[in-house]
């Protein structure tokens, strides 16, 4: 009778230790290569380049007390020069790090902003988050998504016109001036009192926005 007790109690001892067992392996276990999208962001930078970013995050992987975060995230760019690349999030003392395995391409985001270096080259600068457009510049002629950005204080022909009606958007992910009939009007007399060299200066956007507004 003894002998049945301590064989059925060593059978319950086994089965037990097989449940933690196979509890424990699960939890060490992390599935591979799986990620959950978490936001989508478009980039515009200096010399009308561009960066789409889709942020992923990944599988959280515990650490002993005092050690360094290990990253799991990944981003996906695509860069306006029609390149594309799936990177890494990587450890970073301030914002966000993704780089590929040799580091030869560097993405950095920090808050609203965010730059790429390649090869210890900034190849794409001053690049900020499409979400609100701003009115900026000396003479209130600039429209980006910079809240901070300024222009030189000169007066060029059109600039008298800015004052006719004139929305800043963001169209298709660019923020943009939207020109009313009254403004498109205002800049083709500044056009046609001062000829086609007025097209050359900075504001020369306006001029041709204002051909697309009228259908010239």
């Amino acid at each position: 009778m003894k002998k049945n007790l301590i064989f059925i109690i060593l059978i319950i001892v086994l089965i037990i230790s097989g449940i933690l067992y196979l509890n424990n392996k699960d939890k060490n276990l992390v599935t591979p290569n799986t990620s959950n999208f978490i936001d989508q962001v478009f980039y515009t930078c200096d010399d009308g380049k561009t960066i789409d970013a889709s942020f992923y995050e990944g599988e959280i992987t515990l650490v002993e007390p005092g050690e360094p975060p290990i990253p799991s995230g990944s981003v996906k760019i695509i860069l306006s020069d029609g390149r594309d690349f799936d990177l890494p999030q990587t450890i970073s003392a301030s914002g966000i790090r993704y780089a590929d395995s040799n580091e030869s391409i560097i993405f950095w985001s920090k808050g609203d902003g965010a730059f790429i270096v390649e090869n210890d080259e900034e190849t794409y600068k001053n690049c900020f988050a499409v979400k609100d457009c701003y009115i900026g510049g000396c003479s209130g002629e600039l429209c980006t998504n910079n809240p901070e950005a300024v222009s030189t204080c000169e007066f060029l022909a059109g600039m008298e016109c800015l004052n006719k009606d004139m929305r800043c958007e963001l169209v298709d992910n660019e923020c943009t001036w939207v020109l009313s009939e009254e403004a498109a009007e205002c800049f083709m007399r500044i056009k046609e009192e001062q000829g086609d060299q007025v097209m050359e200066t900075r504001v020369g956007h306006f001029f041709e926005k204002a051909i697309n507004v009228l259908g010239y």
